[in-house]
């Protein structure tokens, strides 16, 4: 009974360990609009952008607070500006 509990608790250990490693990202899209290109993403720390173009990746820009609700408005917010 012990040993069931002990390995019980390990494996539950184990699981939620990968959780914690990375960085939590509550939205990520790409949008277009013509031949320019936006990636938009949230995490825990804000919500960035950055354009994209054949001739490479431009700047991050930190535009607001992050979240998920965030990420959502940024997103329709950019969609009522022509970005699919």
């Amino acid at each position: 009974m012990r040993t069931a509990f002990i390995l019980t608790a390990i494996i539950g250990a184990l699981t939620l360990t990968p959780g914690f490693s990375g960085e939590s990202h509550a939205g990520r899209t790409s949008l277009k609009k013509g031949d320019e290109k936006l990636s938009l993403w949230c995490n825990g720390g804000g919500c960035y952008t950055r354009k994209t173009s054949s001739a490479g990746k431009g700047p991050k820009t930190r535009i607001g607070p992050g979240g998920s609700n965030n990420f959502r408005a940024q997103k329709a917010k950019f969609k009522k500006q022509g970005w699919k």
